[in-house]
């Protein structure tokens, strides 16, 4: 898990790639733990510097109306360009 002392190893795994260290500090961003939320804000401002042109896309709609058939293609579409593309999907009704 990511703490105080790996920090700047978790930023540097992070740029490189890492997808066990992106899965650790999405855990840490999303606790509600005082500690980690002062942590996770540690992070963000030691990646923010790196993250380029980086874009984050919403995509909402009703069930069945296509949002996952449009993100497979529209993810296709960047892959083949050699882009890089993470889809994080969250599901509101969900508890």
């Amino acid at each position: 898990m990511i703490n105080d002392t790996t920090l700047i190893d978790a930023v540097t795994r992070l740029r490189q790639g890492d997808r066990a260290t992106l899965a650790q500090a999405m855990t840490l961003i999303e606790s509600s733990h005082p500690r980690h939320q002062e942590l996770s804000a540690r992070l963000l401002d030691a990646i923010m510097p790196f993250t380029g042109n980086a874009l984050r896309l919403g995509i909402t709609g009703t069930p069945g109306a296509g949002k996952s058939t449009f993100l497979e293609a529209f993810g296709m579409l960047l892959i083949r360009q050699n882009l890089r593309v993470a889809v994080i999907a969250v599901d509101p009704s969900s508890r």
